[in-house]
């Protein structure tokens, strides 16, 4: 898009780069390019540039709505986290769909009906999930309409919603008329029709990554502690409410735990159930002091499920789930500050010097690879490695196998950034077939051909990068 002019047009960018999703992101790399440059420093600061900016606004809307111990803990919980910090030097859409998101909740709660507007508008123009927040909204809005019987600002949200959609519904509608489809067929194919797979995907992707991946569950123990505390001093049970859906995620993210209680179908509702009962005891016990900090919460809650609800039914990674993360750690703060201030106020910095340390051991005991760990930057270090071992040694027509498809648009396209001689290669398949001259393995991705492929005579090891546990090996045809 840089090189051929900025456009919101579909097809605007290969779809094999945009994945077909709407292009605001990559509208908004390109102009930023043209500021800036496109060097490897300008394009991974315009992805510091929107995390800093989302930092702002998280602590700014949790100030607001809940209080500067709220903010500080928010950001203290969300600063720390490892997908946060890894994403931030990536330049992927995630993190410019997860601010967006924030910020549209915060207005619509705030009731500000231009902003809302044009924050949701430009959410769903970067990427499809943005309309389950969407969805979400629209659903209280119509409520709220109906409760208060068509009040003036009830009808300006409405407005300012139905006004967000209309862009993203015209996309679709040009890149159903210039593609052929409104949605990449690669990622419709991925949808999930059976219950059974997406009752899998729900618990042990959705649920158990924003919860538990990178010791998360430690930070919500805590939660359940302070409640408990609280039940005891205060003498009320309804504190003890944190518990139920604490167990049934604790139930949900083993199979063998979650067989043993109820089918998945009844399991599911006691959830949801859960959720709502937990919602409606906040508001008995006072938790919320203004009818913001309930939206908020409320909200919230409901756009978590139906996140998950939505990742489950497609295809997604850890990354996907920070646009429902962000949000949860903020209602994560205000219950535990809300806790500590009815047990034991001094408590809070017990709990700020908790948080860290989790993290910091998080970190420690973490030696995954992927786009959300820390050693996600010595596999980009050894993917590039690959790319310029190409570029010195192997011919632009030659036939390569590669099973990891980040390597592949790697050495297809020069827009990812690796490729720096001018050569591109796209004679790249997946299949390994007679004319395959190379091929590429690495442990960055899951590759259960990697035993056969090493172990095929009519190959010889020609190259071999490693950087701590991430490596990557090329042969050739002898």
């Amino acid at each position: 898009m840089y090189e051929h002019g900025l456009s919101l047009m579909p097809g605007a960018v290969e779809g094999e780069l945009s994945r077909g999703h709407p292009l605001f992101f990559h509208f908004l790399g390109a102009a930023w390019m043209h500021v800036f440059g496109g060097s490897h420093v300008a394009m991974h600061s315009f992805a510091l540039t929107i995390s800093l900016l989302f930092t702002t606004a998280i602590y700014y809307a949790s100030l607001r709505i809940f209080g500067r111990r709220v903010a500080v803990l928010a950001i203290v919980l969300v600063a720390s986290q490892q997908v946060f910090f890894v994403q931030s030097a990536f330049v992927l859409l995630e993190m410019l769909l997860a601010f967006l998101a924030f910020i549209s909740l915060y207005f619509y709660v705030s009731r500000k009906y231009l902003f809302t507007a044009f924050s949701l508008a430009a959410l769903f123009l970067t990427k499809e999930s943005g309309l389950v927040l969407g969805a979400v909204l629209g659903i209280d809005a119509c409520i709220s309409l109906v409760k208060h019987r068509f009040r003036r600002g009830d009808i300006l949200m409405v407005v300012s919603l139905v006004a967000s959609v209309i862009p993203i519904g015209l996309f679709f509608l040009l890149q159903k008329h210039i593609l052929g489809w409104y949605v990449l067929p690669l990622y419709s194919g991925l949808i999930e029709h059976n219950w059974q797979q997406f009752w899998y995907k729900f618990r042990i992707g959705s649920i158990r990554d924003i919860f538990y991946a990178n010791l998360k569950y430690l930070d919500f123990l805590l939660v359940l502690l302070f409640s408990l505390l609280c039940a005891v001093r205060q003498r009320k049970p309804g504190y003890l409410v944190f518990w139920l859906p604490g167990a049934i995620i604790y139930y949900f993210v083993d199979d063998l735990r979650a067989g043993r209680l109820l089918p998945g179908i009844p399991f599911f509702i006691v959830f949801l159930i859960s959720v709502w009962w937990v919602l409606l005891v906040l508001r008995r016990l006072n938790f919320f002091e203004t009818e913001q900090q309930k939206n908020w919460v409320t909200l919230s809650a409901w756009f978590i499920v139906a996140f998950c609800c939505f990742s489950a039914a497609n295809f997604f990674t850890y990354r996907y789930l920070l646009t429902a993360l962000m949000p949860l750690l903020v209602v994560a703060s205000f219950v535990l500050v809300r806790l500590t201030e009815r047990s034991s106020p001094r408590a809070y910095y017990l709990v700020l010097v908790c948080v860290l340390a989790v993290s910091s051991v998080a970190v420690f005991v973490d030696h995954d690879h992927g786009d959300v760990d820390l050693q996600a930057f010595d596999g980009v270090k050894v993917q590039a490695d690959v790319v310029r071992y190409f570029e010195q040694h192997v011919d632009t027509n030659a036939s390569v196998c590669a099973g990891s498809f980040m390597e592949s648009e790697h050495l297809k396209y020069p827009a990812t950034g690796f490729l720096t001689a001018g050569k591109t290669y796209r004679n790249i398949h997946w299949e390994k077939d007679a004319a395959t001259q190379y091929i590429v393995c690495d442990n960055m991705e899951v590759e259960d051909r990697y035993p056969a492929l090493a172990a095929d005579t009519t190959f010889r090891l020609v190259f071999r990068t490693q950087r701590k546990g991430v490596w990557a090996e090329v042969y050739r045809r002898k």
